[in-house]
């Protein structure tokens, strides 16, 4: 525990206030004033985690120890641990958690609390629920999916998008071409993890971890310019994607897996459709490309995904254009569909 000015420059000494009794790995720490006790709201981590809460009527302790959740039957909850603990409008009291489940990363899981002689208990009747009713907040709001797919015929990206580095807004584009997103290069890199304006999208996961996640696109790849490589990545450490390189007078459709061109074939036609599939439960990503959206013939070799600290996300879906050679030339994105292989 350390006192902060109104800066959040440290005033006091460090104080140690409580050491964990489980095991090791106690952090992710939140504190709350309520109903007279200080809480810190913890959690003993990793893909076996455990949620507790501390308690004490002094902000230095001594601090009693509960279990908040402990998840340990093998289904989707197993391991829920590390979040917040709050109230809503209409004083109704949950948690907002998150669960390990493999290389797509962390699953955030929404958990009622009820209290019992003052400390907080998560899920119902012990176990963390997988479906349950939305909190009360005053207002009724309509069930929604999550968004994924996108046409690109808004003139602001969907919610779900984020760019892996901080874009260059002179560089892409939903208006330039009505209904496509515009990828245009700006500056000639070595490779993919260090190429700008990559637009990322989390993967979502079915409950069946082992049915593939399907992530594809549809590009037009008339205007890249010589050593331009553009399409889709699944991106962590390590990465692989399906693209066209663009060459001084053909092109090729290649797949790269952890950096290396493992395969490749030509190109005969500007507009192509390549498509991802991702398997929480295998770990594995496949790629394919097709030329009429119809009928997909795999490329390379299956990416082994894994969930690296070193990036601390799980694995994404990628757009990208980036240059080798010449910067200017631009790749077209008319859709990016998001689904779950049948």
């Amino acid at each position: 525990m350390t006192e902060l000015d109104k800066n959040f420059a440290p005033i006091t000494k460090d104080s140690l206030v409580h050491t964990g009794t489980f095991r090791k790995g106690l952090e992710g720490t939140h504190m709350y004033k309520i109903n007279g006790y200080y809480y810190l709201y913890c959690t003993y981590s990793g893909s076996k985690g455990i949620q507790i809460a501390l308690r004490s009527k002094n902000i230095y302790g001594p601090y009693e120890e509960r279990v908040v959740i402990n998840e340990t039957e093998r289904n989707v909850n197993f391991g829920i641990h590390q979040g917040t603990l709050f109230q809503t409008q209409t004083g109704e009291w949950w948690s907002m958690l998150f669960i390990d489940i493999g290389p797509l990363g962390r699953v955030p899981s929404l958990q009622p609390i009820t209290w019992a002689e003052d400390w907080p208990i998560a899920g119902v009747n012990g176990h963390a629920v997988v479906t349950y009713k939305k909190p009360t907040v005053g207002k009724i709001y309509p069930i929604l999916d999550l968004p994924t797919s996108d046409e690109f015929t808004s003139q602001k990206l969907g919610m779900q998008w984020g760019w892996n580095h901080n874009p260059n807004a002179a560089n892409w584009s939903l208006t330039k071409k009505k209904g496509s997103l515009r990828l245009t290069t700006g500056k000639v890199v070595s490779n993919l993890t260090v190429a700008p304006n990559t637009l990322t999208q989390r993967i979502f996961s079915n409950y069946d971890q082992n049915i593939p996640t399907v992530g594809a696109i549809k590009m037009d790849a008339r205007n890249m310019k010589e050593g331009d490589i553009a399409g889709l990545a699944v991106f962590q450490d390590p990465y692989a994607y399906i693209a066209v390189k663009k060459g001084k007078t053909s092109s090729q459709i290649i797949m790269v897996n952890d950096g290396v061109v493992l395969d490749s074939i030509p190109l005969k036609t500007s507009i192509v459709y390549f498509r991802a599939l991702a398997s929480n439960g295998t770990r594995k990503a496949t790629f394919e490309y097709s030329m009429d959206n119809e009928t997909y013939t795999p490329l390379g070799n299956a990416l082994n995904m894994r969930f690296s600290l070193k990036i601390f996300t799980g694995n994404k879906v990628c757009l990208f254009n980036y240059a080798t050679k010449l910067i200017g030339g631009y790749a077209d994105f008319d859709w990016f569909r998001m689904s779950y292989k049948d």
